[in-house]
């Protein structure tokens, strides 16, 4: 018995291996996609850096008023530390500049009331926005009496 091939050997073609890619047009749309969605997502992003910048200035202005509070009750009932400038005190300038170092968005600085009237007994910590400040509350302000207070919002202490 003889086998019988029914298609010969030499009519059969040989498959080349496919290549495989991206064509130029996928990868300009692919492209196209991505820049959409980052025209979308960074002004979200952006905002949200600065929120975040904001709230980090805030719990550090609320660092130095309980460093404040304190001194006050270390150093017979005064937040001024007698030395020159009257309205600072040296003990909390090296604590703020350490606090300005870490965050971003704000630049921390505090006065002491040595006013006649209250003889060291008020304080006014004041972060002031610089470029990636929270643009919606500005310049914000705790004093000595915990009132809380921005330039441009009004919820800004959440």
């Amino acid at each position: 018995m003889k086998l019988r091939i029914s298609t010969p050997i030499r009519s059969m073609k040989v498959m080349k291996p496919r290549q495989r890619g991206f064509t130029l047009i996928e990868l300009m749309i692919s492209i196209a996609i991505i820049g959409i969605l980052a025209t979308i997502v960074y002004p979200f992003y952006q905002h949200y850096i600065q929120q975040t910048n904001r709230k980090a200035a805030i719990a550090e202005m609320y660092v130095i008023g309980q460093a404040l509070e304190r001194y006050y009750n270390h150093h017979n009932g005064t937040y001024d530390d007698g030395v020159a400038p009257p309205n600072k005190n040296t003990n909390i300038d090296s604590l703020v500049s350490a606090i300005n170092g870490r965050i971003q968005g704000y630049n921390i600085s505090v006065t002491i009331d040595v006013t006649p009237a209250n003889l060291g007994q008020a304080y006014m910590i004041v972060a002031t926005q610089d470029t990636m400040g929270d643009p919606d509350c500005g310049d914000l302000t705790i004093d000595s009496y915990d009132s809380q207070t921005s330039s441009k919002g009004s919820n800004c202490f959440r």
